[in-house]
């Protein structure tokens, strides 16, 4: 696995007490609704993100391809059809394999 690229930037858009609307490349909001945000999350080979603290949970699920996560929780490795779930105030690091690409989709719980 690769080292982190680069680090998710928001937009807290002046809600008190709501989730950031994540922004980053190969990070795209697909739909949202009062309790959850849903995002395709394409990692390329041997690039990274990191998901900072939030007052939401993470619900990342892995469609294809192998990801490396770096958590609270500890180490450990995603394959296709596998998921992790993160309650608020985790950062997660999330690191691609370094010969092929991931999908995932990554869900935000308010």
């Amino acid at each position: 696995m690769s080292t982190v690229d680069s680090v998710v930037s928001i937009d807290d858009g002046n809600r008190s007490g709501s989730c950031t609307t994540l922004l980053q490349e190969g990070l795209e909001l697909q739909w949202q609704e009062k309790w959850v945000r849903a995002y395709k999350l394409r990692i390329n080979k041997g690039k990274g993100i990191v998901l900072p603290k939030s007052r939401c949970a993470y619900l990342l699920l892995d469609i294809a391809g192998v990801i490396g996560i770096d958590w609270s929780g500890g180490v450990r490795t995603l394959q296709a059809d596998e998921f992790l779930f993160s309650p608020p105030q985790n950062e997660i690091r999330i690191n691609g394999d370094p010969k092929k690409k991931a999908d995932c989709v990554l869900l935000e719980l308010k």
